[in-house]
């Protein structure tokens, strides 16, 4: 019966972890699977949605055909770009550890975690524990792959969401450039 305790304790550590302390860096945690640009799969937490950020969808859905709406394309250009994105966050995450930042509310209605992601780089915009870190939400917005989605209450780099996209549009990156068929 301790056995099984302590296994159940190691499987659900990283989702009790997170329950206990929103705001601070938690990780690290394997990245087991890309769902789309901006949702991943992590070991012990399923699907955690990227906050602040919204990538094209990557199949031919009802959030597809909304987007294709609002931004006046077909679905089959919102479907390309979204698995252009899908490959943008791959490349970013594909058998890496991310460390997660919740903000104020940790789950959306699809029971996702809402979080910020983060890679340990030594070169990184952001530290914490007396280590540097990239945080993946903005890479993607920077990079063009994503519009901001500003969702309250969990607003905390709402203002530098905007700024990355802006830039990123001025600039021609990703979605807003010549990306390739």
């Amino acid at each position: 019966m301790a056995r099984l305790a302590q296994l159940a304790l190691l499987l659900f550590w990283p989702a009790l972890a997170l329950a206990l302390s929103p705001g601070q860096l938690q990780g690290p945690v394997a990245v087991l699977k890309v769902v789309d640009g901006d949702t991943v799969e992590l070991a012990g937490l399923g699907r955690v949605r990227l906050i602040g950020i919204d990538a094209p969808e990557s199949s031919p859905n009802e959030r597809a055909r909304l987007q294709a709406r609002q931004s006046g394309q077909e679905v089959q250009e919102v479907v390309r770009l979204g698995l252009l994105a899908k490959r943008f966050t791959e490349g970013l995450l594909r058998g890496k550890q991310v460390w997660l930042e919740l903000d104020v509310q940790e789950r959306d209605r699809y029971g996702r975690v809402l979080a910020y992601l983060y890679l340990e780089d030594p070169r990184g915009d952001w530290s914490y524990g007396g280590k540097r870190y990239r945080q993946v939400n903005l890479e993607i917005l920077r990079a063009g792959w994503a519009d901001p989605l500003t969702i309250p209450p969990n607003v905390r780099y709402a203002e530098l969401y905007l700024e990355a996209s802006r830039e990123a549009r001025a600039k021609g990156r990703g979605m807003w450039g010549n990306p390739p068929p």
